[in-house]
């Protein structure tokens, strides 16, 4: 602990903060309710002169963690360092989250009554999953976009039939047959904050074949006192953490590590065993895995809690990582330049090369290009996609 204090003294110094310093900073503020000893060094910075509070306000909002780094600053009595009108905007915005995740909730039980008539057990991932479970502190700290539930495959299109008689709606274009789909088109209803996916997969296909949704399924755990409410095991949960944000939406191909999903791992760490983690996840993306897990042992305790991941590839994933945070500009267009490959290799060539071969992915190029639509939709998805 020592050391962690050092480590955080040592990158507070200085009239002006690096985004790297301001991420670390805020990695701080959110293992406060963990390390309570981080209070004073992140005092001691809150109240110089020359703290950037509106560059951290800002990276921890676009890090989607700025409900729960209040709550922890209000904990420990450190929002006297703020203005008192900053103070009640972070306050409004901690209170609409907290409403908002108790009708959530409210959601959420109202789709397991539904979905229990018919004998379906939904196991809920990610945020809201963690959520339920009561892994937060406090239930404002988390924000949460969307309901992703996982069930039964044989049960995936009754699942969705069942919503869908609660009123929700999917206005979503499919070119595919919708079984083949990792989960159900996105569905909504105007009263209710959040949209819901239903899965057959919890994973994208690839990871699918040793991270199984039928393994989550099968060591699902009841929320006590919630009727036909389940989340996956703790150790499903932080293999989905990881898949999820640096396999699936290709966070370390990007060198970029949301806060938010940081925090999730760093929370869901303290409840697993990391040699039951590495039994789990397949060989080839085990090293990236690594990196994952030291990047967060280096924001939240300033050195790697284990020596054995801390291998050459993991410290230069830190270096990448630390360099893309302070380099905006240079990330911006490192990520531009991915993204381009991705649409031009892999979408576009790669796409049409599986349209000779696979019947479906045949039937879905057609489709799309039969439907006037889609051509609208397609440039307003490039925009979002190099956004």
């Amino acid at each position: 602990m020592l050391l962690n204090l050092i480590n955080y003294r040592h990158c507070l110094k200085g009239s002006s903060m690096k985004n790297s310093e301001i991420y670390r900073f805020i990695a701080g503020c959110l293992a406060l309710g963990y390390q309570p000893e981080l209070a004073r060094p992140i005092a001691d910075r809150l109240k110089s002169d020359d703290f950037p509070i509106d560059r951290f306000v800002l990276m921890a909002s676009n890090h989607l963690v700025l409900p729960a780094v209040y709550h922890n600053l209000r904990r420990f009595e450190l929002l006297h360092y703020f203005p008192e009108e900053l103070t009640y905007h972070l306050e409004e915005i901690f209170q609409l989250n907290v409403a908002r995740n108790e009708q959530i909730i409210r959601q959420v039980e109202e789709i397991s009554h539904c979905l229990g008539k018919s004998g379906i057990n939904p196991v809920y991932l990610k945020g809201t999953g963690n959520l339920l479970s009561g892994l937060y502190m406090y239930p404002g700290e988390r924000m949460i976009g969307d309901i992703d539930l996982l069930v039964e495959e044989n049960e995936y299109l009754e699942a969705a039939r069942l919503i869908l008689e609660l009123g929700y709606r999917d206005e979503s274009r499919i070119y595919t047959d919708v079984k083949l789909l990792k989960h159900y088109p996105r569905l909504f209803r105007p009263d209710v904050p959040a949209d819901i996916e239903i899965h057959r997969l919890a994973v994208p296909i690839e990871y699918d074949r040793w991270f199984t949704s039928k393994s989550i399924l099968n060591s699902k755990t009841a929320v006590q006192e919630r009727y036909n409410v389940y989340v996956p095991s703790f150790i499903h949960r932080t293999l989905h953490n990881f898949i999820h944000g640096q396999l699936g939406n290709k966070g370390y191909l990007y060198r970029l590590v949301p806060l938010r999903d940081l925090h999730d791992l760093f929370l869901l760490s303290q409840k697993v065993v990391k040699g039951d983690l590495v039994y789990e996840i397949e060989e080839k993306a085990k090293t990236k895995a690594d990196c994952y897990f030291y990047w967060m042992e280096t924001m939240y305790y300033g050195q790697s809690v284990n020596p054995a991941i801390s291998s050459c590839k993991s410290r230069h994933f830190l270096t990448q990582c630390t360099y893309m945070l302070d380099h905006p500009r240079f990330h911006h267009y490192y990520i531009q330049l991915l993204k381009l490959y991705e649409l031009l290799v892999v979408r576009y060539i790669g796409r049409i090369f599986r349209a000779f071969i696979y019947k479906e992915s045949r039937i879905h190029v057609i489709n799309r290009m039969k439907d006037p639509a889609w051509y609208k939709m397609h440039l307003r998805g490039l925009k979002d996609f190099f956004r």
